[in-house]
C-alpha cells in the first residue's frame, strides 16, 4: 500500500514537472543566435543596427526598429542579407530584454503578396532545458504604418510599435494614399477629410467600382473638411442629423480601410459615441468606440436612423499612447461634428439636405442604403 502511494506522488510530481516545462516553453525567449562576425557589427546595440542597416537607406515598411510590448523586448528587424536562416527574407533580432541576451533571432518574416501581411516564425525559449528554441508558425499585419500585431499560442495578441524611424506625421501626409467620402447632393459634390487630399497631384472618386475624375471645389484645413465635385451626377446621397449626439449613442462607421489588404468593397463598422469632445476637450470632435483603420478618413458616421452625424478624420494615436503608457490602445477614434460640416457648406453655397428622424433603423439597412453614397477617394501622387 505504501509502495502504491509512493508511485502516484511519483507520478504526480511528473506531471507536474512536464507541464511546467511546457508553460515555460510557450511563453520564453529565443535561444537562435546570430554570429557576430557574420553581422560584421562591434555589438547589439541600437546605434549599431542603427549606423549598419538603417541609416541614409531606403527602408522597406516591416524594417526598423521595434518595441515589443507584451514581452518588454526592442527588436531590430533587419533585412536578411547575413547568411543566416536564408529561407527568411528579414529577421527580428533582440537588442535588450527580459531575461534573454542581445542578438537572440526572436521574429523570422517573409514577405507575402499583400504589402501588410507578413508570414513568419515568433521564437520561444523553453527556460527548463538547453538547446534551441521553438518555432512558432504566425502571420504578421502592419495594422497601421508603425504597429505590427500577431497571435502567438498560450500568450494571445501581441503587438510592436516602431520607434525608429522616428514617426513623421507631415511626411505621411504628402505620401497620399485613399481615404473615404460620401455624396452630400445629387450634384456630385463629395465630402472628405483636408487630409486625404490637400498633397495629391490628381484625385479619382471610386463609386460602384466606376472611377470619376475629382476637382477641390473647397476646403478647411483646421477642420479637416474637403468638399470634391465629379462632373457626374448622382442619385443618392446622405442627410445630415439636425439633433444633437448624445452620449453612449449607437453609431455607424461606412468606408474602404486598409484598401491594398482587405476587400476593396465598402466595410461597415459599429460601436458608441464615447465622448462628445476629443483630445484635449476638442469640442469639434465626437469620441467613439467603432474601429477604424487607414482609408477610412473621410468616411460617414452615421446614427441609427441612418442620418450623418460627422466625418470620421483619425484615431488616436496609438504609437505616442503606447511609448507613454506600454499598452496599445484600442478603437479610440475621432470625427468632426457634423454642425462643422454644414458650416463650411453654407459658406461656400453647397448644397444639402437635414433629418430630424429618430427612428431605429436595423444596420444592414443602412449600410446597405450607405452603399449608394459612400465612396472612395484616391490620391495620386
Amino acid at each position: 500500500m505504501l509502495r502504491f502511494k509512493n508511485m502516484k506522488r511519483y507520478q504526480r510530481a511528473l506531471i507536474l514537472l512536464v507541464a511546467g516545462v511546457m508553460l515555460l516553453h510557450a511563453g520564453g525567449c529565443a535561444t537562435t543566435r546570430i554570429d557576430q562576425d557574420t553581422l560584421n557589427l562591434n555589438g547589439f546595440t541600437k546605434e549599431s543596427f542603427v549606423n549598419n542597416y538603417f541609416k541614409n537607406k531606403k527602408l522597406s515598411k516591416v524594417e526598423g526598429i521595434w518595441r515589443w510590448l507584451n514581452g518588454n523586448y526592442t527588436i531590430a528587424v533587419i533585412k536578411n542579407n547575413t547568411g543566416t536562416l536564408p529561407e527568411y527574407e528579414y529577421l527580428g533580432v533582440v537588442i535588450k530584454g527580459r531575461m534573454v541576451k542581445s542578438g537572440v533571432v526572436k521574429l523570422k518574416i517573409n514577405k507575402t503578396a499583400s504589402s501588410n501581411v507578413y508570414s513568419g516564425v515568433y521564437v520561444t525559449f523553453n527556460l527548463a532545458l538547453p538547446g534551441p528554441g521553438m518555432d512558432v508558425e504566425t502571420t504578421f499585419l502592419m495594422t497601421g504604418e508603425n504597429i505590427i500585431e500577431t497571435a502567438v499560442p498560450q500568450i494571445g495578441k501581441v503587438a510592436m510599435i516602431r520607434t525608429y524611424p522616428p514617426y513623421d506625421e507631415k511626411k505621411e501626409r504628402v505620401r497620399g494614399g485613399s481615404g473615404s467620402g460620401f455624396f452630400i447632393n445629387d450634384n456630385g459634390y463629395v465630402v472628405t477629410n483636408n487630409h486625404v487630399i490637400d498633397k495629391c497631384k490628381s484625385i479619382n472618386v471610386v463609386h460602384n467600382k466606376k472611377e470619376n475624375k475629382a476637382v477641390v471645389y473647397s476646403s478647411d484645413y483646421s477642420n479637416d473638411i474637403a468638399v470634391l465635385k465629379i462632373a457626374e451626377k448622382n442619385k443618392s446621397f446622405v442627410k445630415i442629423k439636425v439633433n444633437d449626439d448624445e452620449l453612449g449613442e449607437s453609431i455607424i462607421v461606412l468606408g474602404f480601410p486598409l484598401s491594398d489588404l482587405l476587400a476593396d468593397n465598402m466595410h461597415m463598422t459599429s460601436g458608441d459615441v464615447s465622448a462628445l469632445s476629443g483630445i484635449k476637450n476638442d469640442q469639434r470632435y465626437l469620441q467613439m468606440s467603432a474601429p477604424v483603420q487607414s482609408g477610412n478618413s473621410g468616411g460617414p458616421l452615421l446614427d441609427e436612423s441612418g442620418n450623418l452625424s460627422g466625418i470620421v478624420t483619425s484615431k488616436l494615436n496609438a504609437i505616442a499612447v503606447a511609448n507613454y503608457t506600454g499598452t496599445l490602445p484600442e478603437n479610440v477614434n475621432f470625427a468632426i461634428k457634423s454642425k462643422y460640416l454644414i458650416d463650411h457648406l453654407k459658406a461656400n453655397n453647397v448644397n444639402y439636405e437635414t433629418s430630424n428622424s429618430l427612428k431605429e433603423i436595423k444596420k444592414s439597412v443602412i449600410a446597405k442604403s450607405a452603399k449608394n453614397f459612400t465612396v472612395k477617394v484616391k490620391c495620386n501622387n
